[in-house]
């Protein structure tokens, strides 16, 4: 609970500024009983993930135009081995930036 409360106290401590303490009580107490905090730690951990899977995977795919322009998809720093951290193919789309830069 005191997390959920440390994490709404910069929205309560701007409306209480903008407005008056009595509007910043009314709207914390909706908040809470909303539970949008926890709405709002999701997100975070979706938006997360889908950067995390960005960065390993990469996101590039071939919407067809009918103009026939290759693509390929290819991972940002190269390609991990699957029982650790190790790089079994060095490569990728950070290496043609630094290529290029």
């Amino acid at each position: 609970c005191l997390f959920l409360v440390a994490t709404s106290l910069p929205l309560f401590v701007e409306i209480w500024m903008e407005r008056s303490f009595f509007v910043a009580i009314v709207r914390l107490v909706r908040q809470m009983f909303t539970l949008s905090p926890l709405l709002f730690i999701f997100q975070g951990k979706i938006i997360g993930h889908y950067v995390v899977n960005e960065l390993r995977y990469g996101g590039a795919t071939y919407v067809s135009t009918g103009r026939g322009l290759p693509t390929d998809r290819r991972p940002l720093v190269g390609e991990l081995e699957k029982t650790g951290f190790r790089l079994k193919k060095v490569g990728g789309l950070y290496l043609d930036y630094a290529v290029i830069a």
